[in-house]
This record gives structure tokens, C-alpha cells and sequence, in this order.
């Protein structure tokens, strides 16, 4: 059984954005074919949680650790960058043209609240590994109310 992903938002600002990105990720891959444009790609990435933490990992092959830009908040994550152009021999010609290249841009949103300070991230063989430890939740606070 398939299942369709809903995700609600307080605001449609970016909701229009994302689904003109959907619609176009979607034709791409039934197209098959090849798309020469200065959109940004974004790279596919996974989310899980455990009990301390959340794991990013952003499948981003090709590109050096300078190339890539991490911009965290407690409740977002923001990876961006530049693959370089993979420049096709003079005599060349294309079958199939699927690896994504230029400026790249994902942001997610994170699951809770996570203490940016401590995030830890790893790059191996093409896999961008971001972990952030979760904030503790706030507990109630009593306030005391005074009389003037």
C-alpha cells in the first residue's frame, strides 16, 4: 500500500515554491530526459531521530567541503552549495544526462527544537552526516505573581 506524505503549514508563503518544485522534480524523473536550466538541485537527504538526537544525511557526491554552506537554527537546516559542471568531451554526444550540476539548496524543517552549538558533521564518500543533539524540553515554570 502507497502512502501520500501531507505536511501542514502555519503559513503558504513557500507553498507555492514547493509545489512548483514537486510537480517539477516529479516530470523530471518521468521524463527521463535532460534539463539544462539554472534552477537549483536539490539533494536527497534522510531525517530519522533518536532519544538525544537527529541524524541529517544529504546524499551530495562530487563536491569539495568548500564548496558546501550549513546554516542551522533550533528548528531548521539549510545546506547549500556548488557541484562543478562536468564539461562533456568536444565530440561527445549524450545518451542519458541524470547527475545534477551548479548551485545546489535544500532547507528541512527539524522535528524539534535541537542546540545548534553541538551540531557534529561528517563527509564520507559522497554523504553529508549532520548530527544535532535535541534540546531538553522546558519544563513548566510557576511565576509568582505580585501585588503593586
Amino acid at each position: 500500500m502507497d502512502y501520500i506524505k501531507i505536511r501542514f503549514v502555519d503559513n503558504d508563503e513557500n507553498t507555492e515554491n514547493e509545489i512548483v518544485r514537486t510537480l517539477e522534480d516529479m516530470l523530471h524523473v518521468s521524463r527521463g530526459g535532460f534539463l539544462i536550466s539554472k534552477r537549483k538541485w536539490r539533494p536527497h537527504i534522510d531525517i530519522y531521530e533518536t532519544l538525544k538526537e537527529i541524524v541529517i544525511i544529504a546524499e551530495i557526491a562530487g563536491i569539495r567541503e568548500e564548496g558546501m554552506d550549513l546554516e542551522i537554527s533550533s528548528l531548521s537546516l539549510k545546506i547549500s552549495g556548488y557541484r562543478e559542471i562536468n564539461p562533456a568531451k568536444m565530440d561527445a554526444s549524450y545518451h542519458l544526462a541524470e547527475i545534477s550540476f551548479g548551485h545546489f539548496e535544500r532547507t528541512v524543517s527539524l522535528p524539534c527544537p535541537i542546540d545548534s552549538a553541538t551540531a557534529e558533521v561528517f563527509y564520507t564518500n559522497g554523504l553529508l552526516e549532520i548530527h544535532l543533539k535535541k534540546r531538553p524540553p522546558n519544563g513548566i515554570h510557576k511565576i509568582n505573581i505580585q501585588s503593586k
